[in-house]
C-alpha cells in the first residue's frame, strides 16, 4: 500500500544510543522511500515515518 500519496510524513533515523541522527520531511510516493544515508557512520539504526495523527512505520537497519 505505501505511503498515502500527497501527504507530508517524517522520517526519524536514531542511532543505537538514541540520538536522532536524521529528522525531515518526506512526501508519499507509493512503495518506494529512498533515503541517503551515506553520510550515517557504521552501525545499527532505527527508523519511525509518522504523520501528525500516528506512526506509519518503523524498523531497524544496519549501515554498513
Amino acid at each position: 500500500s505505501g505511503l498515502p500519496e500527497n501527504e507530508k510524513h517524517r522520517i526519524q533515523i536514531t542511532d543505537a544510543l538514541g540520538h536522532i541522527c536524521m529528522d525531515r520531511i518526506i512526501r508519499g510516493e507509493g512503495n518506494v522511500l529512498s533515503v541517503g544515508v551515506a553520510s550515517l557512520p557504521v552501525g545499527m539504526y532505527t527508523y519511525q515515518i509518522y504523520n501528525d495523527k500516528k506512526t506509519l512505520s518503523s524498523g531497524k537497519f544496519v549501515k554498513e
